[in-house]
């Protein structure tokens, strides 16, 4: 009886740690788990159901990373105002694929990863050209997209100040709605990150219909960003893993094969 009484004893500790363990284990993978809001804006991201599952170099990038330091992540595709709106207030833990000036207040990594620079862009045969803010009063109306920081003050100055001049789409596929308008005559200039129009161009079978019409400003670094209202250890511990994974990637030669399948080469020369 006695020795009965102790295996009993033993299986019901040993089921209550069972029990422990199992909780403990779900704790761990809830807490590593990372929720980043996404867009259209390929080949940084892209929306896998319409781009042959591709995902955006940005996005690998990130699952690649978080991967291997015990993370799930899991990607929201939203329009760009409202992923913004989101995750400044902690509903959403970061943003893959923004500019400074679009978050300021957001918390970013020590490097950037990627570089971006807008471009105007009209119908083939229009002849107009970007020389300068001035040069726009040549042209009546300009495609845009509400929420993104253009990456030049005088332009955003331009737009602030002639909202009757520009017109702003919102929602998903922002920019090939911008370039069905264009085409359609409805607006006469859009702006886009080069990397992304020539993706869009080619996708859509416009390329020949379209042309360069200027570049505006400098460069600008695009980032993968996370919540103001994450707990600041939080966003640190992200950071951190964030800028350590992508060096290991670049050394190992896989940040390379990421970056090919996307027709794009290290933003880091």
């Amino acid at each position: 009886m006695f020795y009965r009484k102790n295996i009993e004893s033993i299986q019901v500790s040993f089921s209550f740690l069972l029990l422990l363990a199992c909780l403990c284990f779900n704790i761990q993978v809830k807490a590593g788990e990372v929720i980043m809001a996404t867009g259209d804006w390929c080949p940084y991201v892209c929306e896998p159901s319409s781009e042959e599952g591709k995902e955006g170099y940005l996005v690998e990038i990130m699952k690649n990373v978080f991967h291997k330091a015990g993370y799930k992540v899991t990607t929201q595709l939203l329009p760009y105002a409202r992923s913004i709106k989101l995750t400044r207030a902690g509903e959403i833990d970061g943003i893959i694929g923004v500019y400074r000036g679009d978050v300021p207040d957001f918390i970013f990594p020590v490097r950037h990863q990627g570089v971006s620079r807008n471009y105007f862009y009209t119908k083939r045969g229009v002849g107009w050209k970007f020389s300068g803010i001035s040069s726009l009063k040549n042209i009546e109306r300009i495609g845009l997209v509400l929420g993104y920081d253009y990456g030049d003050s005088e332009f955003q100055l331009y737009i602030d100040t002639h909202p009757e001049k520009t017109v702003m789409t919102t929602g998903n596929k922002p920019f090939e709605r911008n370039v069905s308008r264009l085409l359609l005559d409805r607006v006469d200039a859009i702006v886009e990150d080069d990397k992304v129009a020539r993706y869009y161009f080619r996708k859509m079978g416009v390329s020949g219909q379209i042309s360069s019409a200027g570049a505006m400003g400098g460069h600008s670094r695009v980032y993968i960003v996370f919540s103001p209202a994450l707990p600041p250890e939080k966003s640190q511990k992200l950071t951190r893993i964030l800028t350590d994974g992508i060096v290991e990637l670049r050394q190992s030669g896989q940040l390379a094969a990421i970056m090919e399948k996307y027709g794009v080469g290290d933003w880091i020369k």
